[in-house]
Formats: C-alpha cells, sequence, structure tokens
C-alpha cells in the first residue's frame, strides 16, 4: 500500500513541477496461460493473473479493485491505510504503462 501511495505522490509531485508531462510505471509483466483447456486450468490461469495485475490496476485506476479488496478480507490482511491515501491515490494516477516482457508460464489446476 505504502509503495502505491508514495508513486502517486511522486506522480502529483510531476505533474505540479509541469503539468504537461506524461509519468507513467513499468511493470514487469509475465502473463499465465492456461496448460490446457480444462475449464479449472483457465480459471487457475485467471485467478493468478490477479497478481499481474494488481499494482497496474491501482496506479491506472488509482483505486483498489474488488478482487484486491476481497482477497484482503479472505486472508485477513490488516494493510494500514492513512486518512487521505485514497484521494492521494485518485489524484495520482499514471499517464501511460510500460510492460518489460521477458516470458510467460503456465498453470494447471492438478
Amino acid at each position: 500500500h505504502h509503495e502505491l501511495v508514495a508513486s502517486a505522490l511522486a506522480v502529483a509531485k510531476g505533474k505540479e513541477i509541469n503539468p504537461d508531462l506524461q509519468i507513467g510505471a513499468m511493470v514487469s509483466h509475465v502473463p499465465i496461460y492456461s496448460f490446457s483447456s480444462n475449464p479449472e486450468d483457465i480459471m487457475l490461469a485467471e485467478e493468478e493473473m490477479r497478481q499481474r495485475y494488481f499494482f497496474p490496476d491501482v496506479q491506472v485506476r488509482g483505486y483498489y479493485p474488488s478482487y484486491a479488496l476481497k482477497e484482503f478480507e479472505r486472508e485477513g490482511y490488516q494493510i494500514k491505510m492513512e486518512d487521505g491515501d485514497d484521494e492521494i491515490l485518485r489524484n495520482g494516477t499514471v499517464d501511460y504503462l510500460g510492460f518489460s516482457y521477458y516470458m510467460s508460464t503456465t498453470v494447471k489446476s492438478d
């Protein structure tokens, strides 16, 4: 959470310095594909990709996606969020997203 808030603060500061700046983020993108057309493999790949999408989802949208909030709740994660963090995330979204792609992987449900 604090890393995402720091990113949003950096974007906002950059825009304050020069509103014409285009500020983005780069992610190491390693896609996860299903091993087969088995629906369980497909669903597992979708669920695993959420881990890949989490940071960019927050940085681009400016809020936590529902799948992440549900996971926090389900797993009992207690993330310390300060008053005003939601607004910082909303106001510090990136203008573009860059991908660093080196490989992909597959998952099999069994």
